[in-house]
């Protein structure tokens, strides 16, 4: 389709561009208002009009029964002749001499066109008369109804729709064959009989083909706008047979929708439609039109005469081969013709689509061509980055094997766990028959914290591995940092080096679901209690390696202490957005016989006083601090308060090993206070660290307190003295420690 070779031109009126074959060279809208701006004649008034109709109820041998119908330039009566006795229909032109000449010469028009045709399908014309200066004729009496009374309340069959315009075509083509052109051909001026045919009537803007003059005024518009060819108003063609032809097309419509193709609230905005619009399918209004009758309509109405039904003999032709279930000789306009059309009345609209047709066209040919660049560009990146990442992988495997060589598993185990892929939880390559990484952190004759991501395992690890596999246990606020998984890279040798960097674990004793939070040995040495985040706490057998009892919780399990008997378990519940209780449970029983609390939110810190007289917990809300019991009367002896910024971390809280002294960390001020148990007062206050305490151990002997901070500060104190003996810095943040039971080694865990 090439637009840049339709000629253009511009409206003089509004300069809109429009196409150089324009009807007068004015745009469409410019067109309709310079038709509808021509003076037009006034319909005459009542008054008038009854002062000017004959005063008697005889004209000539016509006795007037009754009034049929009045129009623009006439009325119509319902009369007998006399001389006959029967029946016919009077038209007289009203106003008499004030009448304007045109009119009264295409009443005349009329009558001749009318008696010049004899077929049934016309309402024959008998007789023309003059009465007191009043023209009339008499024609055949045809009661009715008109096809716009049949399709007053719902459309025509198909069947029987096709059948009537066929007779009516037959009908115009013998008009046509007499050199007539109707001109005002609509369902009010058709007829039908009292044998169901329809007549057409109303040859008032009849004109002959070989006349001169239509008797019209210059731009007035002839016709009903509903059933006007485009042609017809614009002036741009002379009237031919085409223009009935459309016509009937507009009224087969009518009949098989109930409506005419082209209809607004105005008669600029109708005539506009008429101009520019294409008439919608008739299967969208009405699903019954068969194809064939749907194509036979919309080719009567082409906008273009050259392409409607040559004359009103081949439409009928068509029709009855419709009627006769033959194949039609039209064909439906493609969507690619319905394009074109379009294109052709709109030129300028039709150009903008073009214009954006060829800059999506530069975008559907340039977007891949830049997306393949941007792809190379990323694989090329991806490429880099993946090698980086085997230079490193190949750098840090040589650092962890010397560090294994060096015996410092830890130091191993970071740069192994660098190349673990985002997900896989701890578990090896495919492939490799061993045993899932050990997790537990903390010495297991201490109490010990965690959280979800503590490891799965509960293991049991010889004393001399307690100080590789303590230092840096995972934050509690690890869950929630997350990055894209990368590919992959572990080879043999990464397993190879986790293997030999499992250290000297024994055996696993079994599992947790959700993780350990909280583990130890009980006093008599072969039996081990585990807390997980799976709502349950686990007894298991050293000696058979087999779980001894389940204690089933409600709620997952934060914390828990037992007490150095063995008899007591006190667990910690996790309640994310409520007060979780501590619980009590008898060992021997394994029941639970009684609830602390409920009304605070549970801190990551529980701990017996070796005597197993007094229990302390560590608190978030309402306050932030240390409640300290007496255990076997189950009542708050006092109320540490503390009061760390960061209140979701641990707490530093430890007993002095002869149960007289508890030291917990006062604040974020990094201060530790030592409280007589005793007196039941704050004794002392240790100041040296400038950061809130997170762990606190006494050694065997009572005489060093150890203290650590979430700077990774270290600090050891003398207890009688009260004063810092020495320190030293971590990795990370300090949470835990454990003395060794001769208190010559100190083993620190935390967090990076």
């Amino acid at each position: 389709m090439n637009l840049a070779m339709q000629a253009t031109s511009t409206c003089p009126r509004c300069g809109s561009v429009i196409s150089a074959d324009a009807p007068r060279g004015l745009c469409p809208r410019c067109l309709v208002s310079a038709s509808l701006s021509v003076a037009k004649p006034k319909k005459p008034s009542a008054d008038l009009a009854a002062a000017t109709r004959p005063s008697l109820r005889v004209i000539g041998d016509y006795e007037i029964l009754e009034e049929l119908g009045q129009g623009g330039m006439g009325v119509v009566f319902k009369a007998r002749q006399r001389g006959l006795n029967r029946i016919v229909a009077l038209k007289m032109l009203l106003l008499g001499r004030w009448t304007n000449p045109r009119f009264v010469e295409r009443f005349r028009s009329e009558a001749r066109a009318a008696a010049a045709l004899r077929h049934p399908g016309i309402v024959a014309i008998y007789e023309v008369g003059e009465h007191e200066g009043q023209p009339w004729f008499t024609m055949d009496y045809v009661p009715g109804p008109s096809l716009a009374d049949l399709v007053r309340e719902h459309p025509l069959p198909p069947r029987r729709a096709a059948a009537l315009i066929r007779s009516v075509a037959e009908a115009i083509q013998h008009a046509h064959a007499h050199g007539i052109i109707h001109r005002d051909l609509k369902p009010a001026n058709i007829i039908l009989d009292a044998d169901d045919s329809p007549r057409i009537t109303d040859f008032g803007l009849a004109k002959e083909i070989r006349a001169a003059s239509d008797l019209t005024l210059s731009g007035q518009i002839l016709g009903s706008p509903h059933y006007m060819p485009p042609e017809q108003l614009s002036g741009r063609q002379k009237a031919n047979a085409t223009c009935d032809v459309y016509a009937l097309g507009a009224i087969l419509y009518h009949l098989l929708t109930g409506r005419p193709p082209f209809q607004a609230d105005s008669l600029e905005a109708t005539l506009l439609q008429v101009l520019e619009r294409e008439p919608a399918p008739l299967s969208l209004l009405n699903p019954d039109v068969p194809a064939d009758l749907e194509t036979v309509c919309l080719k009567c109405l082409e906008k273009e005469p050259a392409k409607r039904y040559a004359s009103a003999h081949e439409l009928a032709d068509e029709l009855d081969r419709f009627l006769r279930d033959e194949p039609i000789h039209a064909r439906p306009v493609s969507r690619a013709e319905r394009a074109w059309r379009w294109c052709r009345r709109k030129p300028a609209l039709a150009g903008s689509f073009l214009l954006i047709l060829i800059l999506l066209l530069i975008l559907l040919i340039g977007s891949p061509i830049a997306a393949l660049r941007i792809n190379s560009a990323r694989q090329r990146a991806e490429a880099n980055a993946i090698e980086a990442r085997r230079a490193q992988y190949a750098s840090d495997m040589n650092l962890a094997h010397q560090a294994v060589q060096d015996g410092d598993f830890f130091r191993a185990r970071q740069l192994l766990e660098r190349h673990r892929p985002a997900g896989s939880a701890g578990v090896p390559p495919a492939g490799v028959g061993v045993a899932p990484e050990p997790s537990i952190r903390e010495p297991l004759d201490q109490v010990s914290g965690a959280t979800p991501e503590t490891a799965r395992g509960t293991r049991a690890l010889p004393a001399d591995r307690l100080k590789a596999d303590l230092q840096t246990p995972p934050s509690p606020i690890s869950h929630l940092r997350s990055a894209p998984p990368p590919a992959d890279l572990r080879g043999w040798e990464w397993r190879y080096l986790h293997e030999q960097a499992r250290g000297e674990e024994e055996f696993t004793l079994g599992h947790h679901t959700n993780g350990v939070s909280a583990l130890g040995i009980l006093s008599d040495g072969h039996t081990v209690w585990s807390a997980g985040w799976d709502n349950a706490v686990r007894l298991w057998d050293l000696r058979s390696r087999r779980e001894l009892a389940l204690l089933p919780h409600p709620h997952q399990i934060y914390h828990a202490a037992a007490s150095p008997d063995g008899r007591w378990l006190v667990t910690a519940a996790w309640l994310r957005n409520d007060l979780g209780p501590l619980r009590v449970w008898e060992l021997s029983t394994r029941r639970e016989v009684a609830t602390l609390a409920a009304n605070f939110w549970l801190g990551p810190n529980v701990a017996f006083s070796p005597d197993g007289r007094l229990f302390a917990f560590q608190t978030l809300i309402p306050h932030d601090g240390f409640h300290v019991w007496d255990f076997e009367s189950r009542r708050e002896l006092a109320f540490l308060e503390s009061n760390p910024r960061n209140n979701i971390a641990p707490v530093g809280l430890a007993f002095s090993p002869d149960s007289r002294t508890l030291a917990y960390a006062a604040g974020h001020n990094g201060d530790v206070l030592l409280w007589d148990v005793a007196t039941r007062t704050r004794t002392h206050r240790l100041s040296g660290h400038e950061r809130h305490v997170m762990g606190l151990a006494f050694s065997p002997d009572g005489v060093t307190l150890a203290s650590g901070d979430i700077g990774g500060v270290l600090k050891l104190w003398d207890v009688a003295a009260r004063r810092e003996r020495g320190g030293f810095t971590n990795q990370g943040a300090v949470v835990r420690f454990a003395f060794s039971p001769d208190g010559t080694l100190l083993a620190a865990g935390g967090w990076f």
